[in-house]
């Protein structure tokens, strides 16, 4: 019993004597680059199935971007090659996160940093307005109006 007692206080214990170290500690990630929220119409392309699915962009960073399929479902596609279709970028990657919000996607080659305010610029005013990028400074989009004219 007395060797029980000394293991005890070496592994940290719970509630009814379970041991809960490490699975106690709060997850914590660190991320290389910044995220800025936006919602842009994007599809993405499957490489090695060969077909498109529609969806939305709603993170974008300049190691890689959440996308959101357009169906109710969310496959798990982790590890999967794909090619994003949003704005005007087009870029290659793989599928590294897979969570029912989404799919996390780690692009192959890094945004430039002014792409992606631009982005977060014209498709999230509120989150532009506070990394200091205003609309004044994105290019013009035509809009419904001004075309129909």
């Amino acid at each position: 019993m007395a060797s029980q007692a000394g293991k005890r206080s070496v592994t940290r214990q719970g509630k009814r004597g379970l041991r809960l170290w490490p699975f106690n500690r709060k997850r914590t990630v660190s991320r290389r680059f910044e995220r800025y929220p936006c919602c842009v119409v994007a599809v993405m392309h499957l490489t090695d199935r060969g077909y498109d699915i529609d969806g939305v962009v709603l993170e974008v960073s300049e190691g890689g971007v959440l996308f959101r399929t357009a169906s109710q479902f969310v496959m798990d596609r982790q590890g999967e090659r794909v090619i994003v279709f949003f704005d005007t970028v087009e870029t290659a990657g793989t599928v590294v996160n897979v969570r029912a919000h989404g799919y996390g996607i780690k692009l192959d080659e890094q945004l430039d940093v002014m792409d992606v305010r631009r982005i977060a610029a014209l498709y999230n005013h509120d989150q532009a307005k506070r990394s200091g990028f205003s609309n004044q400074e994105a290019p013009e989009r035509d809009t419904p109006a001004e075309t129909a004219a």
